[in-house]
């Protein structure tokens, strides 16, 4: 296992689930959270893991730049993910 740092943002943080999240409620867009994730995870597994939905992040970016979901993760990664945005 490796343990990355992620922030959720916008509406990603009211899916993220409650087994991997102890107090869903309290978490804050853009608050980190250590997330436990097996040797071999990709930014799409981490997603999974995550959420309740994967399909709603747009964009990922491991640490500072933008990535595809196939990226391979490693221990203290930081990791942000990002739903569509939409602008008026």
């Amino acid at each position: 296992m490796i343990t990355v740092t992620v922030k959720l943002y916008a509406n990603l943080v009211s899916m993220a689930l409650p087994a991997v999240v102890a107090r869903p409620g309290a978490l804050r867009a853009g608050s980190p959270l250590q997330v436990e994730v097996p040797d071999g995870s990709t930014v799409a597994d981490l997603a999974d893991r995550l959420l309740a939905n994967r399909n709603k992040v747009r964009v990922a970016f491991v640490n500072g730049r933008i990535c595809p979901f196939d990226t391979l993760l490693a221990a203290q990664d930081e990791v942000g993910l990002f739903p569509a945005v939409g602008g008026g």
